[in-house]
């Protein structure tokens, strides 16, 4: 039998234990202050051979992975030499106005810290500038008109322009919509009548470009005006609060019962478009299929974590629609909405842990990345 020689070293998590063998072979535990039993780690072949798996370009994950996470595991696309700038999502975030410009920001920079190649925001003049001074990496198009009779003055719209003006906007939109991925509408948009008019337009280039949708905040209240620009449309996905399910059930002429209740029967009213409906409990309804999303998020409720979640829930949905794997039964919007749900409640979380009452939506972008680590691994 080898000589075994064992070290401990204490800290404020616990105790390290180190074993050393004659041969050289050495094995590092840490064992939590709180416990009995020290947890298995691996060894260092098992280490070895973990690494010599990810550089084949093998994924290995928990055992005791949700299922719909794990079908979304299967849909992210791998990171190879052999790929070019887009292969792995390009999405377009249509809203910013002179009052909003965080909000498009932060679905924008989510989509990127999660893998998206390429971010652009479809904003107001007003707001492109200071959406641009954000971040070099988003692609900013001042293509949305700006609010008629705002403050500033000198660029509004006047009431009998806004058909021609809406026209001539929506049209600069159209021109990239083939390009994209995934279309994530609302965020920061505003609720002037030229901007609901010329997003009024869009979307139906969106639709027969069979690209998904995923619609938010003041994309939501732009369906209440007309249920038919989204309905039937089986890639389309509503992300709602409760106060925002309630008014599209009013639309729809829905009684509004529980949210989960509430949820799948507007998806059946709307003809299969899924309900994503956020609060403490987040509900995914689509027609027959209904998951509920419990993980542990933060309890600071700071302005613009919705929108984290949007960027989330579009990219997942550019990546499931765009994947040839086998996802299961569950319709492939739900898959990415569900998945968009687990990874912003643990980016929240994250970013609580670190800040507490300090945390804002900008810091939780910046937990993104260990997000997906902590759900996925360190994907290849």
């Amino acid at each position: 039998m080898s000589q075994v020689r064992t070290n401990f070293c204490r800290n404020v998590c616990g105790i390290h234990l180190v074993q050393r063998t004659a041969v050289g072979n050495e094995r590092i535990r840490h064992v939590p202050t709180v416990g009995i039993f020290p947890r298995r780690v691996e060894t260092r072949k098992e280490r070895w051979f973990s690494q010599l798996r990810m550089a084949a370009g093998t994924r290995s994950m928990s055992t005791e992975i949700d299922p719909v996470l794990r079908s979304m595991h299967e849909a992210i696309p791998r990171l190879d030499a052999t790929k070019h700038k887009g292969q792995c999502g390009k999405i377009a975030v249509v809203g910013g106005c002179e009052e909003y410009t965080g909000a498009p920001f932060f679905a924008a920079m989510t989509a990127l810290y999660a893998g998206a190649d390429l971010s652009h925001v479809f904003c107001g003049k007003s707001a492109s500038s200071v959406i641009k001074g954000y971040s070099p990496d988003l692609i900013v198009h001042p293509y949305l008109p700006d609010d008629e009779g705002n403050a500033s003055g000198g660029h509004g719209v006047e009431e009998e322009e806004i058909e021609s003006v809406s026209s001539h906007c929506a049209n600069r939109v159209k021109e990239w919509i083939p390009k994209f991925d995934c279309l994530i509408v609302g965020p920061g948009m505003g609720r002037s009548k030229a901007m609901l008019a010329t997003v009024a337009k869009v979307l139906p280039s969106a639709r027969q470009a069979e690209i998904p949708i995923v619609l938010d905040a003041d994309g939501l209240f732009l369906l209440t005006k007309d249920l038919d620009l989204i309905a039937g449309y089986e890639k389309a996905i509503l992300t709602p609060n409760v106060v925002e399910l309630q008014r599209l059930a009013h639309a729809a002429g829905l009684p509004h019962t529980s949210p989960e209740e509430t949820a799948c029967n507007l998806s059946h009213k709307l003809g299969g478009v899924t309900i994503l409906s956020k609060g403490p409990v987040d509900f995914v309804c689509c027609k027959n299929s209904s998951l509920s999303c419990t993980e542990e998020g933060s309890p600071r409720r700071a302005g613009g974590q919705g929108d984290v979640l949007a960027g989330f829930v579009g990219l997942f949905s550019a990546w499931v629609h765009t994947s040839s794997a086998d996802l299961g039964q569950a319709p492939r919007t739900v898959v990415a909405s569900y998945s968009g749900c687990v990874l912003a409640r643990e980016a929240s979380r994250l970013a609580y842990a670190r800040l507490g009452r300090s945390l804002t939506a900008f810091e939780v972008t910046k937990e993104v990345g260990r997000a997906m680590q902590n759900k996925w691994g360190n994907l290849p």
